[in-house]
């Protein structure tokens, strides 16, 4: 393979850093077992490279977790962080908030880069990747590497030249295995258009306990993409996957079983397939089958943190409990910096009657994380769980203080009031929750806080006013007379009022009548082939 021949030019082993700032250090890598490493997606202002450079993180993740010496922060928790943090993934670059992100994704490691064309479009003249692994604002090492305008060439050598960064700025021998793995498809064209599929796939809120809501344009635009790519490259063992996962999200699951069945068994840390698998044998089998799934990705793959935190996710939706907590224990050995691993222990500890170390496991997780938002909320449901309306109240009015405010945390402020007996503060709160929550995937927020607006209405002798709401949330596509069964009165007000359509979602679970997640549902029928899935 000369095309791996020595391309990475470094420009700096190791430096002073930013003289800005206070230092923002990492927790230290363990002394035993995989390191928690986090590639960020290269930055670039070319939309052609935007998408390689997803491609580029992926490949170098890949390479790591194969290695067996990392767990890999998977693009899906980076995303989802930068979205409830606020950050632009065009701003991963910058040092502060590469190592905010390493922190709040528990990494002992981050690397952040850019991807810039070295001429034109980058198509001819190649393109330079600006890399740095850090775990500190002083400590890291930068590298400028050097890459071909052929897209494949381009995946597989910055992928490449990523891992062996880590490696080497962990002091570690970097394996052989590297390079053989390194290219996963020899086409360029195969690789422009995975490259356009999967910016398509990872911006879908691939959610255990929820729905998500879809985007039928974004989903026909991947599938057309990845096709493309299994056309020009049919042994392109990531399209597939990623084909596979979009024909199950749109619920064309026959397409999707074939789509899997070209994924071979050899084809290494291809994490999409496992998604997609997870989701139809939880669809037509069972849900054990669904924990066999991902018990079985992490066996062979004990790097695939996200499996790990999916399988905790997927044991809390089924209810069950005991192992759910054991499975979040199980991943907070691994990254015991997480003030989410924290939260969501805590929310299994309230399911299971234990009020008081659901609490003191959400306080843990604020002290850890004093700036989350996500820990400060789980915190203020926890004193909602227990009843503790006051410290509920005090604990999500800081954070709805602090904007962006996310309409979530308004409705539960407005339910904590509504809790305490405050009428006037709760119709407030929930207010602004209707106002705020104006995108689709909202509709759930919006119908939720109608409810509660109602029970207010109602309380204070307006039936009609609460009937007017109901009637609202109704059209959003809640049932509501399921929903407000808790209030005789209500769910008088709420009998025969005709359900609106929803937005159309995807669940690996049928859904109830809340929108969520229904573990106990019954099973559909496969579709054929669906047995070579089965587990």
């Amino acid at each position: 393979m000369r095309w791996l021949s020595a391309l990475v030019a470094l420009v700096a082993l190791s430096g002073p850093g930013p003289a800005r700032g206070a230092d923002l250090g990492l927790q230290p890598p363990r002394r035993d077992g995989r390191r928690v490493v986090a590639i960020l997606p290269p930055v670039t202002e070319n939309e052609d490279a935007r998408q390689l450079a997803l491609l580029v993180q992926a490949r170098a993740s890949a390479l790591l977790v194969e290695s067996g010496a990392y767990h890999d922060v998977h693009i899906k928790m980076i995303t989802s962080m930068a979205e409830r943090d606020g950050i632009p993934l065009g701003a991963l670059d910058e040092p502060e908030h590469a190592l905010h992100a390493g922190r709040r994704l528990g990494a002992s490691r981050v690397v952040h880069a850019i991807l810039v064309p070295n001429g034109g479009d980058g198509a001819w003249g190649g393109w330079t990747l600006r890399a740095t692994t850090r775990r500190s604002l002083k400590d890291f090492r930068r590298a400028s590497i050097t890459l071909p305008g052929d897209f494949s060439r381009l995946v597989a050598e910055g992928g490449l030249a990523l891992a062996e960064m880590v490696f080497r700025a962990d002091g570690l021998p970097v394996p052989p295995s590297l390079r053989v793995r390194a290219l996963a498809t020899e086409s360029h064209d195969a690789t422009r258009a995975f490259a356009r599929c999967y910016a398509h796939v990872i911006e879908q809120p691939f959610r255990i306990g929820k729905a998500i809501v879809l985007s039928k344009k974004q989903l026909d635009d991947a599938a057309r993409a990845c096709e493309e790519a299994v056309k020009d490259d049919p042994g392109y063992a990531e399209a597939w996957a990623a084909l596979g996962l979009v024909r199950t999200v749109a619920g064309e699951d026959a397409r999707a079983i074939e789509a899997l069945g070209k994924v071979p068994a050899t084809a290494g840390y291809v994490p999409l397939y496992w998604l997609a698998r997870y989701w139809l044998v939880v669809r037509y089998q069972s849900n054990d089958a669904g924990t066999r799934v991902l018990r079985s990705a992490i066996d062979r793959l004990p790097g695939f943190l996200l499996a790990r935190g999916y399988l905790a996710q997927h044991l809390t939706t089924i209810r069950q409990y005991p192992a759910a907590l054991d499975a979040w224990r199980a991943y907070r050995e691994i990254n015991p910096e997480s003030a989410y691993v924290l939260g969501q222990m805590s929310h299994v500890l309230s399911h299971l009657g234990k009020k008081d170390e659901a609490i003191d496991e959400a306080r843990r997780a604020v002290a850890l994380d004093a700036d989350s938002r996500d820990a400060a909320v789980e915190l203020g449901s926890r004193y909602i769980d227990a009843g503790r309306w006051k410290d509920a109240i005090a604990t999500l009015a800081r954070v709805a203080a602090r904007p962006p405010v996310r309409p979530e945390t308004l409705l539960r402020l407005g339910y904590a009031h509504l809790g305490a007996g405050d009428l006037n503060a709760a119709e407030g709160e929930l207010e602004r929750a209707r106002k705020t929550a104006t995108s689709r995937k909202e509709w759930r927020t919006r119908a939720r806080a109608a409810v509660d607006l109602a029970a207010i209405a109602l309380r204070r002798g307006k039936a009609d006013a609460a009937r007017v709401l109901l009637e609202a949330a109704a059209a959003e596509g809640l049932d509501v007379a399921a929903v407000a069964a808790y209030d005789p009165t209500l769910a008088k007000l709420a009998k025969s009022l005709p359900v609106g359509q929803r937005p159309s979602e995807a669940s690996p679970f049928a859904l109830d009548a809340h929108g969520d997640a229904d573990p106990n549902a019954a099973r559909r029928s496969p579709p054929p082939g669906f047995g070579a899935l089965k587990m």
